[in-house]
């Protein structure tokens, strides 16, 4: 899986690199250190195992993908269904491009701070 994902970055390395001529900051979502963490995590070794210095070397050097500035780690506590879900209503995904903000509910208007997301009626 590690290849397929290389292989996939390699496939826009131009477009990663046009943007950073273009551009002063250029955000990528699950970019090598994605990789290589996953890849090491389903292996158990440590962040300076084998693993990640081999994704590195076929990414960096190997590919000539670009190489990251800086990395940010969003930790977040998964939550599903969140909090507020009413019972017996049902989840369902928006198509992209249509709003996903979350609404409030009415407990959360009557002083609670209950949100949640939209669903489909029934």
């Amino acid at each position: 899986m590690a290849v397929l994902f290389a292989l996939d970055r390699r496939a826009a390395g131009d477009e990663l690199r046009a943007a950073l001529a273009e551009s002063d900051v250029l955000l990528v979502d699950r970019y090598l250190a994605s990789n290589a963490a996953y890849g090491a995590a389903r292996l158990h070794q440590s962040g300076d195992g084998e693993f990640v210095s081999w994704v590195r070397e076929l990414e960096l050097e190997r590919f000539g993908i670009p190489a990251p500035d800086l990395q940010l780690l969003l930790r977040v506590r998964p939550r599903w269904p969140p909090s507020g879900r009413p019972a017996g209503r049902r989840w369902t995904r928006r198509a992209p491009g249509t709003a996903t903000s979350p609404t409030t509910s009415s407990s959360a208007a009557a002083g609670g701070s209950t949100t949640s997301w939209p669903r489909s009626a029934g």
